[in-house]
């Protein structure tokens, strides 16, 4: 009995933090690439998902380069967590500075296998985030921001929801008013898509 009450009541504070935050006004605490454009290309991902952390590693680079810097589009990279690991990233991820977030979620890509099947996960991830310099009364802070949990979590509800994300990675165009999502790591796929969507300004 206690566990249905502690399921029910568990339900009702996920509804209730997503339905508190508004993803438009929340952009600011998103990480972005690229000056604010009305031409929005949203990245979908997760820590804990392998086919993200080849996304990160061979896409993303490209899209910045050819959108966010080119001054076509601004990308809008949302965290998608899907258990406590993921979420320990995301939350550190949030509390870094600029020139910390990129050495940071590289060392997170780039050792995916090393701390997701370790034992003491957290110790691992708190490597990555002392290496990218961030110091350990930092980190220790941020992990216990309920706050800052509540937003990530609310962030990734609302607008997976808005933009009707069913798999990660997934590259949402939004443009006009209107949308179009790539899904998956194929470089050119994504890449000819966004071309024929989005014109050189």
């Amino acid at each position: 009995m206690n566990k249905i009450i502690f399921v029910v009541g568990l339900m009702f504070w996920a509804l209730s933090a997503a339905a508190a935050v508004n993803p438009a006004a929340d952009l600011k605490a998103l990480r972005t690439a690229g000056a604010d454009n009305p031409v929005k290309i949203y990245v979908f991902s997760s820590f804990s998902c392998p086919h993200c952390g080849l996304f990160h590693r061979n896409v993303l680079p490209a899209l910045k380069e050819k959108f966010a810097e080119a001054g076509r589009a601004q990308i809008v990279l949302v965290d998608m967590p899907g258990d406590g690991k993921a979420m320990a990233g995301s939350m550190i991820a949030r509390c870094m500075a600029p020139e910390q977030y990129e050495p940071f979620v590289s060392a997170m890509y780039a050792g995916q296998t090393q701390w997701m099947n370790a034992p003491n996960a957290r110790d691992v991830i708190t490597g990555y985030a002392k290496m990218a310099g961030l110091a350990e009364a930092e980190i220790d802070a941020c992990l216990g921001n309920k706050d800052l949990q509540k937003t990530i979590l609310a962030q990734r509800e609302n607008l997976s929801k808005l933009y009707n994300v069913q798999a990660m990675p997934s590259v949402v165009l939004v443009k006009d008013g209107n949308r179009k999502t790539w899904t998956g790591t194929n470089a050119q796929i994504i890449m000819q898509g966004l071309n024929q969507e989005i014109k050189s300004p």
